[in-house]
């Protein structure tokens, strides 16, 4: 098995490496597979750590070339691009603090409510002191606080007008990330370089303490840098050849990978399990085009007969075994390969006319293509049906859609998804504040969000102004939209909420 590796410019250890003397957790095999490597810092600095020996079965070129040329290969990559490509997306605001906030001037005010005997000075000082409160927040509130909610109300919805106008900016800078890529053709490049390399690097350009701009470096080209023992500073290098490698920290890489290790740092590479398989397909993709066009030469052996007798004619025809001589002429002829050769032999008697090609085996490895096809989307966990093959027995049919749907989901797309979601909200809060997050939102239908609206109300633990914010509409300021609705208890098996839910079986 070929493999490939990485040269390094130096063994040097690290300066933090020699002064710990007493290493734990240790973080290798063997101390001689991490191998020294110094590069540029952001700051133009030179900075020595280790990698640990990156041995692959293919170069980056290598699987850049079979993702051109392998059908399957690229057919299982593409679809997972221009899938994940093409979901739809938001950005979404965390709310708890906001909540917490708002539960916090809930509380304040309801004390005032509960201190009401104008006998008691310490009540009427702390009714004071939360009126101060109450207004510092909302300077419309009456002294009273008799329009406590309405001027909560306003509050939120200054509040909403801010965070959609905020939204609105990330949203226009995640649809063109940089001045290269639109949204959709980033989100390719970067699904690309994580299943076909196994690892994914994004570089994060800054401007004035400002993130600028992301981009998906070339796929292969940057590894994480790994220390003898765990708990090591983390950082990264790529490295090109002809180049000065470059040493990255977080402020500048995310990195991840497709299957991460324990025991190395570069993780696995899906491709290079399917070498031989690839390899295959191509071999055989080769075979059938030089059959296309009918022209291919005739692949025949004709055999001479030896039927001579040494007493002369007897009573009936005598074969007598070829010498050792004959024998190692024949072996010759057959064993040298020679493209559309037809094959003579000298020789005596009835010439017999042997079929040596491999045309019968050519329906065997046709019907092989389809077992080739299943075993690349298994390595990539992609279902039968997103690779256009129907699924077995009781697979098929709209009673069984959801279940495959959230199988395919669950092994295949949404690990991928989730890694994505990461990656965005991580560049956001680098560029507007831990607040917001990127989120994948598949979105309901009018009738499921009706649906799922009268199953929160049927719960009895959402209140009406409740189901309406989560859906995105404005709260209605009456009195009992903010409280729990008593209900009275229904019929056995009226709702799926109730406690008593019960069906004939």
């Amino acid at each position: 098995m070929p493999q490939w590796v990485i040269a390094d410019s130096s063994y040097l250890p690290t300066p933090h490496d020699t002064m710990r003397t007493n290493l734990r957790g240790l973080n290798v095999f063997s101390s001689t597979e991490l191998r020294g490597i110094t590069g540029q810092s952001k700051q133009g600095e030179m900075v020595t750590g280790y990698i640990q020996t990156p041995y692959f079965c293919l170069t980056p070129e290598e699987r850049i070339s079979i993702m051109k040329r392998a059908a399957y290969v690229q057919a299982v990559i593409g679809i997972r691009m221009n899938r994940i490509s093409n979901l739809k997306w938001a950005i979404v605001h965390k709310k708890e603090e906001l909540d917490r906030y708002y539960d916090s001037i809930k509380a304040l005010k309801q004390i005032y409510d509960e201190y009401d005997d104008p006998q008691d000075m310490k009540q009427m000082v702390t009714r004071f002191k939360i009126k101060k409160i109450v207004q510092s927040k909302f300077p419309d509130v009456k002294d009273d606080l008799s329009n406590f909610r309405q001027a909560l109300y306003r509050f939120k919805k200054r509040t909403t007008v801010n965070i959609a106008k905020h939204k609105a900016d990330i949203e226009k800078w995640v649809r063109c990330p940089n001045n290269e890529d639109t949204y959709v053709d980033f989100t390719k490049k970067w699904v690309e370089s994580f299943m076909l390399h196994g690892a994914v690097a994004q570089y994060k350009e800054w401007n004035n303490s400002r993130l600028e701009n992301v981009y998906v470096l070339p796929g292969g080209t940057v590894y994480p840098l790994r220390s003898q023992a765990v708990g090591g500073f983390t950082a990264y290098t790529q490295i090109i050849l002809g180049c000065i490698p470059k040493i990255y920290f977080k402020d500048e890489i995310y990195f991840k990978n497709y299957l991460p290790s324990a025991a190395q740092s570069y993780g696995y590479v899906p491709l290079d399990c399917l070498i031989n398989k690839t390899a295959e397909q191509l071999l055989f993709d080769q075979f059938a085009a030089e059959r296309a066009d009918g022209t291919k030469e005739p692949e025949k052996l004709v055999v001479m007969g030896d039927t001579t007798s040494p007493f002369g004619d007897l009573t009936g025809e005598v074969n007598f075994p070829l010498n050792s001589a004959e024998h190692k002429r024949i072996e010759e002829k057959l064993n040298i390969a020679r493209k559309g050769a037809v094959i003579m032999l000298t020789g005596v008697g009835t010439p017999v006319v042997a079929d040596i090609s491999k045309a019968d085996t050519f329906a065997a490895q046709s019907e092989r293509q389809d077992k080739l096809l299943r075993d690349t989307a298994l390595v990539f966990n992609m279902t039968n049906m997103e690779i256009n093959l129907a699924g077995g027995q009781f697979t098929s049919g709209k009673e069984t859609s959801e279940s495959q749907k959230e199988i395919e989901e669950g092994k295949g797309t949404k690990p991928i998804i989730g890694v994505y979601q990461v990656m965005w909200t991580d560049n956001i809060k680098y560029r507007y504040g831990s607040e917001w997050e990127y989120k994948n939102d598949d979105g309901l239908t009018d009738m499921e969000q009706i649906k799922l609206d009268a199953l929160k109300e049927q719960s009895g633990t959402y209140t009406k102004n409740e189901i309406r914010e989560d859906r995105g509409d404005d709260p209605i300021i009456e009195e009992g939209n903010d409280t729990l609705s008593r209900q009275a208890p229904g019929q056995p098996g009226e709702s799926p909420v109730n406690p008593l839910n019960m069906r004939n079986v």
